[in-house]
């Protein structure tokens, strides 16, 4: 099970519910009008080519 998912998935849904009021609770002079990426990225690149010296 990939709990990177779930943790992302529920501090989503956190902040979509608690979004301005988190912002005035940490006194923040803005106002959130919509929810950004925060998916974490795995790329993973391979090659098969070979250094000949």
């Amino acid at each position: 099970m990939d709990y990177s998912k779930i943790e992302d998935s529920i501090m989503k849904t956190a902040m979509d519910i608690f979004k301005q009021s988190a912002v005035n609770f940490f006194n923040l002079k803005t106002k959130i009008i919509a929810p950004a990426n925060t998916e974490i990225k795995d790329i993973s690149i391979s090659s098969k080519e070979q250094n000949l010296v």
